[in-house]
């Protein structure tokens, strides 16, 4: 009998670790199918430094039928990305050790800085997407495994890793942020007593920190669109 409720837990402790994993992929998901028109208008304005409406006429003479180029990459980016940083962190966080008389805080914060870490191995999704994003290589790369192709053989392995710095200075000290004030966040708010009332505190939560710590990290995404761009290749 105690064999096989031993043997239950062992067959069940997998899935309740990849549940973070898998929230994070699916919310990675619906957050980049939502937000990428708006994150292709901000691109432009990076890159040719115009207003919004600028920005918004630029894509109407592009056409719907480019609306959404450049998509690939940033979903399976993002995908992994969210998954990474929310089941790495909860991992690091058992898994690291937690020095005697030290508050738990340093040991999450050492968890967000390694799932920020990890993260930044997708930055060769981001700089296909910003080379995809860009209305002067429309013509030059076809799609995201032709951008892919293209820059290994012209370029090399490395070029997909370009602007990686930027990447690592944001991921480390956003993470830590997030995680660390996720959760005093959360407890101020007024208590949910249904599941529903959760998913609205945890959508508030995430809402509030997320924009605030993407408009605190703006210059470092604006550093790296200026690194990735279409003149970072003519200029190679």
């Amino acid at each position: 009998m105690a064999d096989n409720q031993q043997g239950s837990s062992e067959c069940e402790a997998p899935t309740g670790r990849a549940k973070h994993y898998i929230s994070g992929g699916c919310a990675g998901i619906a957050s980049t199918m939502i937000v990428f028109p708006i994150k292709k208008t901000v691109f432009r304005q990076q890159v040719f430094g115009v207003r919004t409406s600028e920005a918004i006429r630029q894509l109407q003479r592009d056409g719907m039928r480019t609306l959404y180029r450049g998509l690939l990459p940033p979903l399976l980016e993002k995908t992994t990305s969210a998954a990474i940083m929310f089941g790495f962190y909860e991992d690091m966080s058992r898994w690291l050790p937690q020095p005697a008389g030290s508050p738990g805080l340093l040991t999450n914060s050492m968890a967000a800085v390694l799932a920020g870490t990890a993260e930044a191995t997708m930055t060769p999704f981001n700089r296909v997407q910003a080379l995809l994003q860009d209305q002067r290589n429309h013509s030059r790369f076809n799609n995201t495994f032709h951008t892919f192709r293209t820059l290994v053989r012209d370029y090399g392995v490395r070029e997909l890793y370009r602007g990686m710095g930027p990447i690592l200075l944001q991921n480390g000290p956003y993470n830590v942020l997030f995680f660390g004030l996720r959760g005093p966040m959360k407890r101020s708010l007024p208590v949910a007593e249904t599941h529903v009332g959760h998913l609205v505190n945890d959508f508030i939560c995430g809402g509030i920190l997320g924009a605030s710590l993407n408009f605190l990290f703006y210059p470092l995404k604006c550093l790296y669109v200026q690194n990735t761009g279409y003149f970072a290749l003519i200029n190679w």
